[in-house]
């Protein structure tokens, strides 16, 4: 791979848990939950946001949700989308889906630590981070991209973020393990040439509120 990095071309990977989302309505998929309005507002706060400027690829889970949040957090006209399925596994079939989902039933908005000491549980979210990793180093190496900024989940971005990091997690203990991601808040990487994470930055909304989007409905 290129030493993009001496050509001043530091590869970046901002992953962005989603905004508020609507109640799902009987019969509906979980994919197919929109944002509300206030999810909307959450959102749009971010458009401008420093850590997230310069994107030139967008992605997200196939969750409508997650893919409504980047589109409106960031200025994506002319650049690529994608979904990436493996970043939400599908919670009605067999298989890690359905077991991810009941780990979050269980447990519900705690921090990640407390979801990798459950009995049986750091398996599961280990096997999703590294299966989920995957095609979004794919995604960067093949297309190029600079910046690519991803739609995704509170639990599942911090696992992502704590995938791709390179060397001790110490610095970075509390910021993954010790908080489960308010609403559209999350991590902003630099990636070596090995798309290795080398610094991670946390990302939430510029408000004169700290607290405003921190509450999880």
């Amino acid at each position: 791979m290129e030493n993009t990095a001496q050509e001043g071309h530091m590869r970046k990977l901002t992953i962005v848990r989603h905004g508020k989302a609507a109640i799902k309505a009987e019969g509906q998929h979980e994919f197919g939950r929109d944002l509300t309005a206030e999810g909307v507002e959450q959102a749009l706060a971010l458009l401008g946001h420093p850590l997230l400027e310069g994107a030139d690829g967008l992605a997200s889970s196939s969750a409508l949700r997650a893919k409504r949040t980047v589109v409106l957090a960031t200025d994506w006209a002319g650049t690529v989308f994608e979904t990436i399925p493996e970043l939400f596994p599908d919670p009605s079939e067999p298989g890690m889906g359905r077991e991810l989902d009941a780990l979050y039933r269980a447990l519900g908005e705690v921090p990640v630590g407390d979801y990798l000491r459950a009995p049986g549980a750091a398996g599961v979210l280990m096997g999703y981070a590294e299966q989920g990793v995957v095609p979004i180093r794919q995604r960067i190496a093949e297309q190029g991209l600079k910046h690519l900024v991803v739609g995704c989940h509170g639990l599942f971005s911090n696992l992502l973020a704590f995938q791709l990091l390179k060397g001790p997690v110490g610095p970075y203990a509390g910021m993954l393990f010790d908080r489960h991601l308010g609403l559209c808040q999350g991590f902003h990487m630099e990636l070596d040439d090995d798309l290795c994470a080398t610094r991670i930055e946390f990302v939430a909304a510029i408000t004169h509120d700290p607290h405003r989007y921190n509450s999880i409905p």
